[in-house]
């Protein structure tokens, strides 16, 4: 209850203080100065609508390039595909050890059905790459 309280306090606080600086700033700031403010804020207040506007119609656009670029596709069919390819690695990597793609990985036949030069797992060591690996720097 003592919390209640204490923030009815400030609120009433703050409602107060800010009655009193404007009373203070109407006597004691000019009207243009005032007109100019209120400009000031009619500025900043299309800027935050164009803002709004921009991001919008960004998101809708980007909605649009989505749909148009999933319209054919069959998600169902390619995640099956994948969940597929996925488990031949996993069973063909058990089976031979190392070995990097089978001869029944779909992905092989650019390949001719064979498997990666010095096996799968080894990577390509470049003396010009520096700890993190691959850079372009």
């Amino acid at each position: 209850m003592r919390r209640l309280f204490w923030v009815a306090v400030g609120a009433a606080g703050t409602v107060t203080a800010l009655r009193k600086a404007r009373e203070v700033t109407d006597r004691h700031v000019p009207a243009g100065a005032r007109s100019a403010l209120g400009a000031a804020a009619g500025v900043t207040g299309a800027v935050r609508r164009a803002r709004e506007e921009f991001r919008t119609a960004t998101a809708q656009r980007e909605s649009e390039l989505r749909a148009d670029l999933l319209a054919g596709a069959d998600l169902a069919r390619s995640r099956t595909t994948v969940d597929a390819w996925r488990a031949q690695r996993a069973a063909s990597s058990g089976a031979d050890g190392a070995s990097g793609a089978s001869a029944s990985d779909p992905r092989a036949g650019d390949r001719g059905g064979r498997a990666r030069p010095g096996g799968g797992s080894h990577r390509a060591e470049d003396p010009e790459d520096g700890p993190e690996g691959y850079s372009f720097y």
